[in-house]
């Protein structure tokens, strides 16, 4: 029984020390924890570097605005095909034509009264008609010659239907009733051809009311 005891203990010491080396090897197995870093660690987003700005396109850099052509203006030679024009005054003679004679009543407008003088020549060889000057306004009115202003106008300029002849430079006055507040008056001067006719415009410089 003594030897039988003593064996029981042997068999239990043995187990007891298994059981404390295998919780030891355990507790070793596991992987320790790691220190909390002392100092805060970047976010992923900090860590991205910055983006460029991208660079800027040709395509981005404003145009330069496509300019239209600069019409020709009082006191400058104009020439249509064969016909060569110059405006020589443009004048704004207000809503009343004052009479230069006895016999003859001021006019008035509702509008006012615009007075061009001008001169053209044909530099074809052929005879060609001139049957008047029309302007246009801003809003691409157009605006012929008053019938009843012929009496303001001196004798040897008022042209109405006038012959041509080569090289023969004519000067005319006309006188226009337009409305108040027609902008950008210009002349607008052709070849004198009736059909399919070629044409350019002359800035008067008149302002509106």
């Amino acid at each position: 029984m003594k030897k039988f005891g003593k064996g029981c203990l042997v068999v239990v010491g043995i187990i007891l020390v298994l059981g404390i080396v295998g919780a030891l090897l355990g507790r070793g197995g596991q992987p320790s924890s790691s220190p909390a870093s002392s100092g805060t660690q970047p976010s992923a987003a900090a860590s991205q570097p910055e983006a460029q700005p991208a660079a800027a396109s040709a395509t981005d850099a404003p145009s330069a605005a496509t300019e239209a052509p600069k019409a020709a203006g009082v006191g400058e030679d104009v020439q249509v095909d064969e016909v060569r024009w110059k405006i020589l005054e443009a004048t704004d003679l207000g809503k009343t034509l004052k009479a230069k004679n006895q016999f003859t009543k001021d006019k008035t407008t509702s509008g006012r009264f615009v007075q061009v003088r001008f001169e053209l020549e044909n530099l074809s060889k052929d005879m060609l008609s001139f049957a008047g000057l029309d302007l246009l306004d801003a809003q691409e009115r157009t605006f012929k010659a008053s019938s009843d202003a012929f009496q303001f106008i001196p004798t040897e300029e008022a042209c109405v239907l006038e012959n041509l002849n080569p090289n023969v430079a004519k000067s005319c006055t006309a006188i226009y009733e337009v409305p108040a507040n027609a902008a950008g008056l210009k002349a607008q001067v052709t070849d004198l051809k009736i059909i399919g006719s070629d044409s350019s415009l002359v800035d008067l410089g008149l302002k509106a009311e």
